[in-house]
């Protein structure tokens, strides 16, 4: 089996959970590994890290308004390209952040990005013929 018969292979709702798993470990590697770092060298406060957790939180309700918009006009597997590319811009552009406004920018639109991508995996589950117990487990496991 080539590559191109595998990736025709797998269902779309399985790339859409290993992408955003993918999109979210390496947020949140990254996160972790250069927090102190951002933080020193951006002389962030308390205060500034409550306003970007609110920014992240408004990012996460856009998201969740525009995904659920988009997932029924637009073609998945061209969203799920688009969600992708937008939090890997988003992940960059909050490493190479050189003031608060910045990275705020790069928070929030991961934020919508990651949440559309979730909103994606569950119009996705919505449209499958699953019996209540397996679509159950499928939604516990995108979320």
């Amino acid at each position: 089996m080539n590559t191109r018969d595998f990736v025709r292979q797998v269902p779309l709702l399985s790339w859409l959970i290993m992408l955003t798993v993918l999109c979210v470990g390496m947020f949140g590697n990254l996160l972790g590994s250069l927090t102190t770092e951002i933080s020193a060298s951006l002389t962030l406060t308390p205060k500034d890290i409550g306003w970007l957790i609110f920014f992240g939180n408004a990012g996460s309700a856009i998201g969740a308004f525009i995904g659920g918009d988009m997932a029924y006009r637009v073609q998945a597997r061209y969203l799920i390209s688009f969600y992708l590319l937008g939090m890997m811009a988003a992940i960059v552009l909050m490493v190479f952040s050189v003031n608060f406004t910045m990275l705020t920018a790069g928070f929030m639109f991961y934020e919508i990005m990651v949440v559309g991508m979730l909103t994606l995996g569950h119009t996705l589950i919505g449209q499958l013929k699953l019996v209540s117990s397996i679509r159950a487990r499928v939604l516990a496991l995108l979320d």
